[in-house]
C-alpha cells in the first residue's frame, strides 16, 4: 500500500483515488454471483458497450476525467477497466478491472432492472445513459 502511495498516486490523491476504486467495488458486489440470474426478456434498444463517465458518491462527484487520470495512473484504460455491456438477449456483462460478472436484464420504458444470482438492481435509462444509485452512489455509463 505505501508503495502504491508513493509511486502512483502521489499524497493527496490516495485517498480520492481508494474511495472511488472502494465505491466501484462495492457497487458492483450488489450484482456479483456465481452465474447467470434467471431469465427475463431483454430490449435491443439498450444494447451495446456503457463506459462510466461520473460517480456521485453522498454528494463528492467524480467525473470522466478524473476516472481517466485515475485509471491511467494504474496502467489501464478507463474504457476497459468499468464498463456495462448489454446485449440483445436479455443478458448483460458488467466488468470491473478486468473481472466481468454476467446477468440478465429486463427493461421497460426508462427502466431496466438488472439480476445476478436473484439479486437485482434498478437502472435508469436517459438519452444513452444509464444511472445506477445504491446505498448513496450513482454510477452514470454512457453508450459508446
Amino acid at each position: 500500500m505505501v508503495w502504491i502511495y508513493k509511486n502512483l498516486l502521489g499524497g493527496n490523491k490516495m485517498k480520492k483515488c481508494l474511495s472511488v476504486l472502494l465505491i466501484l467495488i462495492l457497487c458492483a458486489s450488489v450484482l456479483v454471483g456465481c452465474g447467470e440470474g434467471g431469465g427475463g426478456a431483454g430490449s435491443t434498444g439498450l444494447s451495446g458497450k456503457y463506459i462510466i463517465t461520473s460517480m456521485d458518491e453522498n454528494g463528492v462527484v467524480t467525473d470522466l476525467a478524473e476516472m481517466e487520470s485515475m485509471f491511467e495512473q494504474m496502467g489501464m484504460k478507463l474504457e476497459d477497466a468499468m464498463y456495462l455491456e448489454f446485449k440483445s438477449d436479455g443478458k448483460f456483462d458488467m466488468t470491473i478491472f478486468g473481472e466481468t460478472v454476467s446477468g440478465t436484464y429486463t427493461s421497460e420504458g426508462n427502466t431496466a432492472t438488472l439480476a445476478v444470482d436473484g439479486e437485482s438492481i434498478n437502472a435508469t435509462i436517459n438519452a444513452g445513459e444509464i444511472s445506477l444509485e445504491q446505498d448513496g452512489t450513482k454510477m452514470v455509463f454512457k453508450k459508446k
